[in-house]
């Protein structure tokens, strides 16, 4: 089911020349054409393969999709989702506060040409400002993909759990909350540990004991944690 929301304005800046656009349904196969060629050499474990009914059914309700322009060209879009499937599910690794709204940063790409010019970073920060004030907001991304949870903690989203989705493939579950400071990128403390992003059983161990990953390592694999709530209970 669809909802009705306040649109926003798309105004977090874009480097020169470029320029938003909310999308509608008019732009469907524009930006069915536009993902596939964004996941050229890309392995689907690593990012996950939409269908065209995923981004039709987001364009008529589900949620929001933004393009970047250069000229008439779109050369890049980003997916909010509002009302999501089975597969969105993070509980229970990470279980959402069921009184407030939950919506998923679900997905963006970018051709080839126009990449490293921070455009991931803006669609963050312009999602958040979709989602508005009240929302909780996560995304999920890769161990594998660097680039996503780097984004996403630098964004101010905390790593907060490991969930297999999407065919079993692990994920990353990175969540920002209403009415709480974000802790993405926060300056190191004495108590801080450092661990690979491989390390799957490591961090779900940390995970389970209150800690969560709030910024970049030493290391481009490294994720730095930090214990932010008590541990949870032993049954």
């Amino acid at each position: 089911m669809s909802r009705t929301v306040d649109l926003v304005d798309l105004d977090v800046p874009l480097p020169p020349g470029l320029r938003w656009q909310r999308l509608t349904i008019a732009d469907h196969q524009q930006v069915c054409a536009l993902h596939l060629a964004s996941l050229e050499g890309i392995a689907a474990s690593v990012v996950r393969r939409e269908e065209p009914d995923f981004f039709a059914a987001t364009l008529l309700g589900r949620g929001e999709l933004a393009g970047v322009f250069h000229g008439p060209d779109m050369i890049a879009y980003t997916v909010l989702l509002r009302t999501m499937a089975v597969y969105d599910d993070p509980s229970p690794e990470w279980t959402p506060d069921p009184s407030m709204p939950l919506v998923k940063l679900a997905g963006s790409g970018v051709l080839q040409a126009w990449r490293g010019l921070g455009l991931q970073k803006a669609f963050i920060a312009q999602r958040v400002r979709m989602a508005g004030p009240q929302a909780q907001v996560f995304g999920t991304a890769s161990p594998a993909n660097q680039a996503s949870w780097r984004n996403l903690l630098s964004g101010g989203f905390t790593l907060r759990a490991i969930k297999h989705m999407y065919g079993g493939s692990p994920r990353f579950i990175g969540v920002r909350l209403p009415h709480q400071p974000p802790a993405g990128g926060a300056e190191p403390s004495a108590t801080d540990v450092e661990l690979d992003c491989f390390d799957t059983e490591g961090q779900q161990h940390l995970m389970r004991q209150g800690w969560q990953g709030v910024a970049v390592g030493a290391g481009p694999n490294r994720i730095r944690y930090r214990r932010v709530q008590p541990p949870e209970a032993t049954p």
